[in-house]
């Protein structure tokens, strides 16, 4: 299958059991359960479960001819119309749910593994898009190993670009000065202004943004860890101005 295929169909909550089914239905449309399984490999009850699954999310049809149940792929604009249609009811209630939640003086979450990353930088976003914050402050020790989170960082960064929120505020980053000419690095200079350090000494990709301080790593997985304080968050903000004097363009 195509590499890019393979992560988009993860990054819409596909896992690859879903993923290879679907696959052999775009190759092979109106298949009978029986054959699915022949095909994929996979027991039969196994089959029929991940089917219900793939046609809950709406990637797969199932259409009965006689007493046979047929199965096939619904094409990928028609499932994306219908997962674009939830993501913005989901997105329209999120001003709704912030209300509904107690301010606290002082609150840190975790974010584990890529769904918790993938929330962390929604949150992030949609705070930008709310105009909650209006300032964002990087360091950074380089662009994500893992291919697939690396397309989903990209993926955000093409969202921010298409809504045009980065040109409500201020941006900038400090990265270690070897990743000057990194490409990944560049997507990041029509946010705002990159700046260069020798040898940051970590492995810990930190974010300010408002009264917010959050510090994500990778260790056998993806971890983000978010701290909401004020007092906190300016003091990193200061330490962050210092660097930004010592660091170069």
């Amino acid at each position: 299958m195509n590499e890019n295929l393979y992560y988009i169909l993860k990054e819409y909550g596909l896992d690859d059991k879903e993923i290879k089914i679907y696959s052999l239905l775009v190759k092979n449309n109106k298949l009978t359960g029986y054959k699915i399984a022949k095909e994929s490999g996979f027991h039969r009850s196994t089959t029929y479960y991940i089917l219900d699954k793939l046609i809950e999310k709406g990637f797969v049809s199932k259409e009965d001819i006689a007493s046979t149940s047929y199965y096939s792929s619904n094409d990928l604009d028609k499932v994306i119309s219908g997962l674009k249609n939830k993501e913005d009811l989901l997105i329209s209630l999120v001003p709704e749910i912030r209300k509904m939640q107690k301010e606290e003086k002082f609150k840190m979450r975790i974010f584990e593994g890529d769904s918790g990353a993938k929330e962390f930088n929604f949150n992030l976003v949609q705070l930008i898009k709310e105009k909650r914050i209006k300032e964002v402050f990087m360091i950074g020790n380089g662009p994500p190993e893992d291919t697939y989170f690396n397309i989903f960082i990209e993926k955000i960064i093409k969202e921010i670009k298409k809504s045009k929120i980065y040109k409500q505020g201020t941006f900038k980053a400090i990265w270690s000065m070897n990743l000057k000419r990194d490409k990944f690095i560049k997507q990041y200079e029509i946010f705002g202004e990159n700046r260069f350090l020798e040898d940051i000494p970590s492995e810990t990709t930190t974010i300010i943004y408002g009264d917010y301080l959050s510090f994500s790593f990778t260790t056998e997985k993806h971890y983000v860890i978010e701290i909401k304080n004020n007092l906190v968050a300016n003091e990193m903000k200061a330490y962050f101005n210092h660097l930004w004097k010592l660091a170069k363009k």
